[in-house]
């Protein structure tokens, strides 16, 4: 592919961005592996369990309405017996009976012989459990669309999966992932199996996390549903070292700039491109020959889930994944690229608006914080804040980022990317305690240091060495409100020392600093 030149900086827009420039197209030390989830309480489980079956019985209920209303009172019985044996793509198999049913009265009344192809069909379908019409769902839909493709002409049914059968499919993967737990979670090793539209081979586990990927990337999931499919996402992508299909990326559809931009290292070096019309970044990460490329997709998969769910104006969108097929020790995450780089290279520039960067980094903690379950970014500093072509701040990196019912998702330490600095690191953390966990207090912590940095122009400790600075922090020595700190931006110091609390508990949370910087 022809290299691309890095483009001439752009005028700096005014006004907001319209609206297809936000969201998205759509885990320091790690903790052990070994650590056990923590248990959610057993009153949410129940609740999450009971708006599953809700959610299920509303979708039987349509589907039985749709039974009495498009098809004679003669097949009613034999329609009802199909859709009580086939757990996904009810909806689906009521219209594909309908077609058929339809046929058969346009011919005369003679039964259509597709009828007895679909019993048959039924038959073997009801032989496997939930999960197994769960893992096989892509064969039984494409199965039953293939009745609509055939040479009947009753085009009013020729429809992709039904709306209604994502509400059933939905209740049956919060069904099986709770009452077949370990089955479900033992996908990731069982055989491979040959039904995607290409025809190469994947493990069942792959199936299921495409398939709830799908929804976790939907913008109106139940939050609590969202809860747990996540934690199944995640704990089946990283045995597997699958990425989710939808984040894949060709490596071909690329054209690449010649030279890495700057803020790389010897483990990751960062790489302008474009693709589909769109200027991109792709930090391209190096493993070493003690690491297999099985532990390095491991060690990925989950941060590339995790940042392409989340859906905000303040965060960087995140593209996909891509390989290196001249290099196969070579994984890149892709992102929009911010051509008003990091947050430290923006404020040199004049007419900067401090506190509305401020304001942008705090809402963007507020919707992780806020999500279920909980994430905690971990990494928070200002090279991990970038500012679009509009003057916006945007979060990015996502590789230390912490779901709060998990373990830490994505084990940095493993592929070779650096700490968190120790400026930015709350008192709580300096002890290196593995029992010490990523929390919303400890990015507010962080924010804190940011926001010293935003209003001030200057680095956080920046002529200390690293002991010096971690014996200040533990010492509460932090930096006192400077003399010369402009007018405008004053009435902020107060929300740093709300966040400097050596108590974690006594920090401003990311929904207060909101109210207080806006």
């Amino acid at each position: 592919m022809a290299p691309w030149s890095r483009p001439a900086p752009r005028p700096q827009p005014t006004g907001n961005p319209p609206y297809h420039a936000v969201g998205n197209r759509q885990a320091a030390n790690p903790v052990r592996d070994t650590l056990p989830s923590p248990a959610k309480p057993a009153p949410l489980e129940k609740e999450v369990d009971r708006e599953a079956k809700k959610l299920g019985d509303k979708y039987t209920d349509t589907v039985d309405h749709t039974i009495r209303t498009s098809l004679p009172n003669k097949h009613h019985k034999k329609c009802r017996e199909y859709v009580t044996v086939v757990h996904v793509y009810k909806a689906l198999l009521v219209d594909v009976y309908a077609h058929l049913v339809y046929c058969e009265y346009r011919d005369s009344h003679r039964q259509h012989p597709l009828l007895n192809t679909l019993q048959q069909s039924v038959s073997i379908w009801q032989s496997w459990d939930r999960l197994k019409q769960l893992t096989h769902h892509v064969k039984i839909r494409d199965a039953l669309n293939g009745y609509l493709r055939r040479d009947c002409q009753h085009r009013q049914l020729r429809s992709h999966v039904p709306e209604g059968d994502k509400d059933g499919i939905l209740s049956l993967i919060v069904h099986c992932g709770r009452a077949q737990e370990i089955a479900f979670h033992d996908l990731a090793y069982k055989s491979q199996i040959q039904e995607h539209d290409d025809r190469m081979p994947w493990k069942e586990s792959d199936v299921v996390v495409d398939l709830i990927h799908l929804y976790l990337i939907g913008p109106d999931i139940n939050p609590n549903f969202r809860e747990r499919l996540f934690s199944h996402t995640v704990r089946l992508a990283r045995k597997s070292a699958y990425f989710p299909r939808r984040l894949t990326m060709d490596f071909g559809e690329v054209r690449w700039s010649e030279n890495p931009l700057p803020g790389g290292s010897a483990a990751a070096s960062i790489h302008l491109g474009r693709y589909k019309d769109e200027d991109i970044v792709v930090k391209w990460f190096n493993f070493n020959g003690q690491r297999t490329m099985n532990q390095f997709r491991k060690a990925f998969c989950s941060e590339a889930i995790l940042w392409s769910t989340l859906q905000h104006e303040n965060i960087v969108p995140f593209y996909g994944v891509i390989t290196d097929p001249r290099s196969p020790n070579r994984v890149g995450l892709v992102s929009k690229f911010m051509c008003n780089r990091t947050i430290l290279h923006y404020l040199a520039t004049r007419g900067v608006n401090r506190k509305r960067l401020a304001v942008d980094i705090a809402k963007a903690l507020k919707y992780i914080h806020n999500l279920r379950p909980p994430v905690f970014h971990g990494d928070l500093k200002c090279d991990n804040i970038l500012v679009d072509a509009y003057g916006h701040a945007r979060l990015t990196d996502f590789g230390q980022a912490l779901a709060s019912d998990s373990r830490r998702i994505v084990d940095s330490s493993s592929v070779g990317r650096p700490e968190t600095p120790f400026r930015y690191m709350a008192p709580e953390h300096l002890a290196l305690d593995d029992n010490v966990h990523t929390t919303s207090y400890s990015d507010m912590w962080s924010f804190g240091c940011v926001l010293y940095e935003i209003i001030t122009g200057r680095i956080l400790f920046e002529n200390l060495s690293r002991l010096q600075i971690i014996d200040q922090i533990k010492r509460g020595h932090m930096p006192t409100r400077p003399r010369d700190l402009p007018s405008e931006v004053s009435a902020l110091w107060r929300v740093i020392e709300s966040c400097w609390d050596s108590e974690p508990k006594g920090r401003l949370s990311a929904g207060k600093a909101v109210d207080k910087l806006s």
